[in-house]
């Protein structure tokens, strides 16, 4: 089976912690023995004529959409990898026989790791009904990612990933908190690989949240590739 894993970001200004996320999906794609390719700002060329709207995220899930249905011509099977996912074990992050896969998330489902084998009637169906939404619907950034998604009956959940959520990466990088029992508690099986929620950086000191620096993502991600996720997968361990 000839497998590709497909990456985008920009090429400039890059926080380290960005970088050692991406690191970590390549070894990831060599261990396997797939292709991998990246895509810089020439990744905005995939955006339809159709697509005129101005949400960057609503664009980026559009783009990566197209960029998977070209891929999906010449591959068995294709996967897009968030760059701000990262792979801290290589041996639980494998996938099964289904022609598709969205990452797992406590409240459902997202976009950020998710694959498609050729002739996946499901990648078809996430495009079409992503234009639907676009074009006729108001947008925000998750609209075309866990919005949609939860609509979309019978998906292959990929438990074995994670997304963490702005409170539980803080008391993951202190080691302790009610937000990071509750995560652990709910997880299914032993995670291998985790959205570290880059966009939480734009966010407004001055809004609900607290700004999150990349200081503190490179601490965290250093801690995942060090210990390779203990923290969440300690309660499966014998």
């Amino acid at each position: 089976m000839r497998v590709k894993v497909l990456q985008s970001f920009r090429e400039y200004n890059v926080p380290i912690w960005i970088q050692k996320c991406m690191l970590s999906v390549k070894d990831w794609t060599r261990y396997y023995g797939y292709e991998y390719e990246f895509i810089g700002d020439n990744f905005f060329n995939f955006t339809p004529t159709w697509c005129k709207v101005s949400d960057k995220w609503v664009i980026t899930d559009i783009c990566r959409l197209v960029w998977l249905k070209q891929e999906t011509r010449n591959y068995d099977r294709v996967i897009w990898v968030d760059a701000d996912f990262i792979i801290f074990n290589k041996d639980n992050m494998q996938l099964g026989i289904e022609d598709h896969g969205f990452s797992y998330e406590p409240l459902g489902i997202n976009n950020a790791f998710m694959y498609f084998n050729k002739g996946s009637i499901i990648l078809d169906h996430y495009y079409e009904l992503s234009k639907k939404v676009v074009l006729n619907e108001e947008i925000c950034r998750t609209s075309i990612g866990p919005d949609l998604l939860r609509k979309i009956a019978n998906l292959n959940v990929l438990k074995f990933c994670g997304l963490l959520y702005r409170p539980i990466t803080t008391e993951l990088l202190h080691g302790y908190g009610k937000e990071l029992d509750k995560f652990i508690a709910k997880l299914p099986m032993p995670i291998a690989g985790v959205n570290m929620c880059n966009f939480v950086r734009d966010l407004s000191p001055h809004s609900n949240d607290v700004l999150f620096t990349d200081n503190e993502f490179l601490k965290v991600v250093d801690l995942l590739l060090l210990t390779e996720g203990l923290r969440f997968n300690k309660k499966w361990e014998r």
